[in-house]
């Protein structure tokens, strides 16, 4: 949920989490450079359907609030918060894109300290634009998005789209990194999950990490309360939480 940023569940997410825990460079660990989930995990049980794009909509279009707690491999405790408040339509500065928008807070504690990463993601119905953070960066979306299923089922992925970030929200400024984000669908202790997975590669190409953000989802891709997320570092290091 870290940079879509970032993503995921938020998508701007990853950035954070990778920064809080020491790995990323070249600037992938901003929530510009890309968000939001770590390898994509086997699929498991078998578990109903879900409408993606319903799901899609309902994660980019209501408010919602996740809280998780979790412990690395490096046996610290981590806390990940994340808030989406939809707000009015707005025009995204790299590229004078006019969308609707939603407000992403994401807020990273490691042994009380915490780490905030703030910013708005750009979309016009189906379609993502891109995110811009409060840090003066900005990841436009390259490429269109795929149309997403009506219905999924435990074990289905497919793509969404790679953000590149630039400093400045210029593309004359300094390339950050790219992330590049999927949808699958998944089950965890009987809790169905819509899940959005990205992965980060620095300025120079090189891998820094992924990230796995999972909200449960109804049939109909209503999204509820409980989340997990998975963070996994280039150094094998990874961080794994979820609120039930």
């Amino acid at each position: 949920m870290t940079h879509l940023a970032r993503w995921t569940l938020p998508i701007a997410a990853c950035a954070a989490l990778l920064a809080a825990c020491g790995g990323g460079g070249g600037g992938g660990g901003t929530p510009a450079g890309g968000a939001f989930p770590p390898p994509v995990v086997s699929p498991g049980p078998v578990v109903a359907t879900v409408d993606v794009a319903a799901a899609w909509r309902d994660y980019l279009t209501v408010a919602h609030s996740w809280k998780m707690t979790g412990k690395g491999s490096d046996g610290r405790a981590y806390e990940l918060a994340v808030d989406m408040k939809p707000g009015p339509t707005s025009t995204f500065a790299m590229t004078g894109s006019s969308g609707q928008t939603i407000d992403q807070s994401i807020r990273f504690t490691i042994d009380g300290a915490t780490n905030v990463n703030n910013g708005t993601l750009f979309f016009t119905n189906d379609t993502f634009i891109g995110v811009a953070s409060t840090d003066g960066a900005c990841a436009p979306a390259r490429g269109a998005m795929a149309a997403l299923p009506a219905a999924a089922s435990g074990g289905q992925q497919g793509e969404l789209f790679i953000l590149e970030g630039y400093a400045g929200c210029r593309i004359t400024g300094q390339k950050l990194g790219t992330t590049t984000f999927s949808w699958s669908v998944q089950e965890d202790a009987g809790v169905n999950l819509f899940c959005i997975t990205s992965k980060q590669q620095n300025a120079e190409g090189a891998n820094i990490g992924s990230e796995v953000d999972c909200i449960e989802a109804t049939a109909g891709g209503t999204l509820g309360n409980r989340a997990k997320f998975t963070v996994s570092r280039a150094d094998g290091q990874s961080i794994t939480g979820r609120n039930y």
